[in-house]
């Protein structure tokens, strides 16, 4: 009955959105998978199953599947993968070298034990690798994230990105590949790329448990770039929204950059009173989760640009 039932709610809001099974799999899995699960004949990997419902804006986290041994330890690689990236951005020259061995090699055994038609794995390691490998050019990163894009999205245009529909990782791998292009120096199309992503989520994951996350991600990135671009009233618009969608949804891990981009904003405005307030949250906040490499930054802007120290 669960499977029936999961089947007629696919069904149901695949014909709403006036989407094809063709349409809906594009990428993920076969068009016939796709027939046998809303005929309730057959359930596809949790994988599958979960990139599906995030690309008809329908929530998740009530889908329990059971898994093979061998989907668990892709699982478990991927979230050590994962928890590295976190602590990859936060790491020092040193300790980031060793983080990133760590992490090519768990992508090396993740590779190996990968079925060759399991699109979402694969983008996953091609998404970690350009992230994380220190050997790549940013053109070579770049080449490897829209290798990566196009396996489940396969005819991804940059200028028309919310006309497709995407899962939290394919959301995930856009806002990367606008990095890239914001550090090949594109500053205008990474805004443009953001811009169209926030729009994205607003259209399609309000109803969805990842929107928080999600807006705030993408909003954290578009104020930087907005910032960088010198747009410092845009800028501060949008990093305000992405503080009151922090605060609302609990994706604190996004706070204190978004603070330190209004700081930013508020110095270039010339309000220096309230761009010293924000500077102060933003370095205690990274204090708080020892994140040393953005409190330095943050210090040295505080002390170059408003010449103040931090009491402690």
């Amino acid at each position: 009955m669960q499977e029936v039932f999961l089947g007629d709610i696919i069904r149901q809001r695949r014909l709403a959105l006036h989407m094809t099974q063709e349409q809906l799999c594009e990428g993920i899995c076969e068009q016939v998978t796709i027939s046998r699960l809303e005929n309730g004949t057959q359930t596809p990997s949790r994988g599958r199953i979960k990139a599906i419902l995030q690309r008809l804006g329908l929530p998740d986290e009530r889908f329990y599947a059971l898994v093979s041994r061998k989907e668990e330890r892709i699982k478990n690689l991927q979230d050590e993968i994962q928890m590295d990236g976190v602590r990859f951005e936060r790491a020092g020259d040193g300790e980031r070298m060793q983080i990133s061995a760590r992490m090519l090699e768990d992508l090396a055994e993740l590779e190996r034990i990968t079925e060759p038609e399991d699109n979402l794995t694969r983008q996953f390691i091609l998404r970690e690798r350009a992230h994380v490998d220190s050997s790549l050019s940013t053109k070579d990163r770049l080449k490897l994230q829209m290798e990566a894009i196009r396996l489940t999205v396969p005819h991804f245009d940059l200028d028309k990105i919310d006309t497709f529909l995407y899962s939290r990782d394919e959301l995930v791998l856009i806002n990367k590949i606008a990095v890239t292009y914001s550090r090949m120096g594109q500053k205008g199309k990474a805004v443009e790329m953001n811009t169209q992503l926030l729009r994205y989520i607003d259209d399609h994951y309000k109803s969805m448990r990842d929107y928080g996350g999600a807006f705030c991600m993408v909003s954290c990135s578009l104020s930087i770039e907005l910032a960088l671009s010198d747009r410092y009233n845009e800028a501060a618009a949008v990093a305000e929204r992405g503080w009151r969608i922090c605060v609302e949804y609990g994706h604190y891990q996004y706070l204190p950059s978004l603070i330190a981009v209004l700081a930013e904003c508020q110095y270039k405005l010339g309000n220096r009173q309230k761009s010293a307030e924000l500077y102060l949250q933003a370095y205690y906040m990274y204090k708080a989760i020892n994140d040393d490499h953005n409190r330095e930054i943050i210090r040295r802007e505080m002390k170059e640009r408003l010449d103040l120290e931090p009491p402690y």
